[in-house]
């Protein structure tokens, strides 16, 4: 993860090891909460993304989508292609960010034989927004097993897109590249597709 090649960079060669692992994974997973959703719910979610998809690929007017907290959560507990973050990942929607709180068994990274069993636990506030056609997923603050990271690190990390892997997914860029609106407001993410594209921010 982003987190791991920062610290990693930061304190440096074999005491970051001993320093990462010792003051930033855990050998105990945190448990998060798990999805509720009812079933009626859970097919009246499935059939306004899908409907949502369907018109932005028509290209034929806006397409809107709203999600709440718990929309999201359901998706990631039960759509395949968000699996690589079920029981890792819990997202609550407060005003016009995320606050996710994250526990990921790192040696699905590799490097099994050092990370065997440990966990990288923690929370992150984020916010959301749409930049020349890219999803952007910027960082506010982080904290690591009940640690901030270090101030050094922190500014590269809020430099960093964490959407990045999905804007250059080949299986949702084309999707991404017709979104014209992603925010967060008022404790809902809203989507609008084949809408107006935002301005660009002016460079001065």
């Amino acid at each position: 993860m982003l987190v791991v090649g920062f610290l990693s960079i930061y304190l440096g060669g074999r005491y970051f090891l001993r320093t990462f692992i010792a003051e930033y994974t855990s050998a105990t997973r945190v448990e998060l909460p798990v999805s509720a959703i009812s079933e009626e719910r859970w097919k009246g979610l499935q059939a306004r993304v899908a409907a949502f998809n369907q018109a932005a690929e028509s290209g034929k007017g806006e397409a809107r989508l709203e999600l709440a907290a718990e929309d999201i959560n359901a998706l990631i507990a039960r759509d395949p292609r968000l699996a690589e973050f079920k029981g890792s990942l819990w997202v609550d929607l407060e005003k016009e960010k995320a606050k996710c709180r994250f526990s990921y068994l790192l040696e699905r990274l590799g490097a099994k034989k050092i990370l065997h069993g440990r966990y990288l636990n923690g929370e992150a506030d984020l916010i959301s927004n749409l930049v020349n056609g890219q999803i952007y997923l910027t960082l506010l603050d982080i904290k690591i097993n009940g640690k901030s990271v270090p101030d050094t690190v922190k500014p590269g990390l809020q430099a960093h897109n964490l959407a990045e892997g999905f804007n250059n997914d080949p299986g949702s860029s084309p999707m991404i590249h017709r979104l014209s609106e992603v925010r967060i407001h008022e404790g809902k993410l809203f989507l609008t597709a084949n809408g107006p594209k935002p301005k660009s921010p002016e460079v001065k």
